[in-house]
């Protein structure tokens, strides 16, 4: 039964590390000039780090507002 309970705080530990790996990252975004200097590959990356889906069909300034604001949301 104490491993059950060692695994489970295991877990907890890596689920709070990757959370704050993600706020980092979410704070740390390039901004929106820097963003525009970027493939849209290069963007669609950035996003999927923090876990944001972006449609790389989209132009690339449509991607960035949708990277801004999943971001924002994300924050919250």
């Amino acid at each position: 039964m104490e491993w059950i309970i060692a695994v489970v705080v295991a877990f907890e530990e890596v689920i709070d590390d990757v959370e704050e790996a993600v706020q980092n990252a979410l704070d740390n975004l390039p901004t929106k000039a820097q963003l525009m200097k970027l493939t849209k590959a290069k963007i669609d990356e950035l996003a999927a780090e923090v876990g944001i889906k972006l449609d790389r069909r989209q132009t690339k300034e449509k991607m960035v507002a949708e990277l801004q604001k999943q971001a924002k949301q994300a924050k919250k």
